[in-house]
């Protein structure tokens, strides 16, 4: 296997994360730790998915404080930066280090096989050889979010946990935040009827979150402009109707604060705070 390879595939990946922060999303999705060989890069990512679960942009800058500023760790961090002139081909790169993994994952199942097979003075149960050979097999599979833990390991995830503070996003809806605790990495469904207020609930929920996060609301079936209004009424305390309506004096005070200290950038189907 050739090691310089895959060291090359692991520095553009992290490379391309300290250039483009917006790479940590499909790495951290597709990519764990342990898939990288080379230390800084292992510890250069755990870092970036750190911050990423902190709600934080991902940086040189931040990666650097996180893994220790060493000078090994900043020259580390200033090669790997320096050598991926692009994140362009980033996707490419994480499919190298996935096939890699796999090679990897393959190779040892096969090694571990040989040697039960192999065994001198001791036989090995065939259910136990079968279960390695389906272990070569399951290496060259996608891998999946669901992985196996003994209750053993589950305990000491939890006592990990005690000690670490938990903090959950705020929806500003008192009944809502005592029944669900929603956190980085939760995916919410927001379901109901026609015209029920799904729409106006997300959106109040965007509201409360970008206080204190990055937002970005993607809608395929409301307009921007409505969603814009609705923001406009819920940040200017005026009646939806009236702004709806062009029933709003343009020259008011609150209408010239609002946009002097609020800005919003719209895309075609989405608007970010």
């Amino acid at each position: 296997m050739n090691v310089e390879h895959e060291y090359n595939a692991e520095f553009s990946v992290i490379g391309s994360i300290l250039i483009d922060n917006t790479c940590i999303a499909e790495a951290t999705a597709r990519l764990q730790p342990d898939d990288f060989q080379h230390p800084i890069c292992r510890a250069a990512f755990q870092a970036a998915y750190e911050l990423c679960c902190e709600g934080k942009n991902v940086d040189a800058v931040k990666v650097l404080h996180k893994i220790g500023d060493t000078p090994e760790h900043r020259e580390g961090l200033y090669v790997l930066a320096q050598c991926t002139p692009t994140a362009a081909n980033f996707s490419s790169y994480v499919t190298l280090m996935e096939e890699s993994r796999k090679r990897r994952n393959a190779l040892t199942a096969t090694y571990e096989l040989t040697e039960a097979l192999q065994a001198v003075g001791q036989t090995i149960p065939l259910d136990e050889c079968q279960s390695m050979a389906g272990k070569i097999v399951q290496a060259f599979e996608d891998r999946t979010q669901r992985r196996a833990a003994d209750i053993s390991q589950l305990f000491d995830e939890f006592e990990q946990q005690q000690e670490r503070p938990i903090s959950y996003l705020r929806t500003g809806i008192q009944k809502l935040d005592e029944t669900a605790s929603i956190g980085a990495g939760h995916y919410v469904i927001i379901a109901g009827r026609p015209s029920s207020g799904k729409t106006a609930l997300s959106l109040q929920l965007m509201l409360e979150f970008a206080k204190t996060r990055k937002v970005v609301f993607f809608s395929l079936e409301t307009s921007r402009r409505d969603i814009f209004l609705r923001v406009l009424a819920n940040y200017a305390k005026i009646p939806l109707w009236n702004l709806m309506h062009n029933s709003v004096d343009q020259k008011s005070h609150t209408l010239k604060a609002l946009q002097k200290n609020v800005a919003f950038f719209f895309c075609p189907a989405s608007i970010m705070l």
